[in-house]
């Protein structure tokens, strides 16, 4: 479904593909995907006594995949300008300021 407000900040890239939102993952983001992905896999280790490798490893992966995806998301707003994206701006060039005052419940 498509967003049908115009973005609030400053639009950076206004169709960023995988790759360009990966490349925007900053060292916080990795480290929120890593630190997440490992107390998935030490949740899944400790609740799965009868099949414990089975579960550390599904659990990691399913971990992985929802904060990956957590973070893909927020990085895609930065780049689409729906996000508070100051670092972004500074990085491309463009002045950061707000467009247009919140509606609802915004970030």
């Amino acid at each position: 479904m498509p967003i049908m407000v115009p973005p609030r900040f400053p639009t950076i890239n206004a169709s960023p593909t995988v790759g360009a939102v990966t490349r925007n993952f900053g060292i916080g983001d990795w480290l929120w995907v890593t630190s997440f992905t490992a107390f998935s896999a030490g949740v899944g280790f400790a609740i799965g006594k009868p099949i414990r490798r089975p579960t550390f490893f599904y659990a990691g992966a399913l971990g992985f995949l929802m904060s990956y995806l957590g973070r893909y998301r927020i990085n895609e707003y930065k780049l689409l300008g729906y996000y508070p994206n100051p670092s972004e701006c500074r990085w491309a060039g463009i002045e950061f300021k707000e467009l247009r005052p919140p509606i609802g419940i915004e970030p």
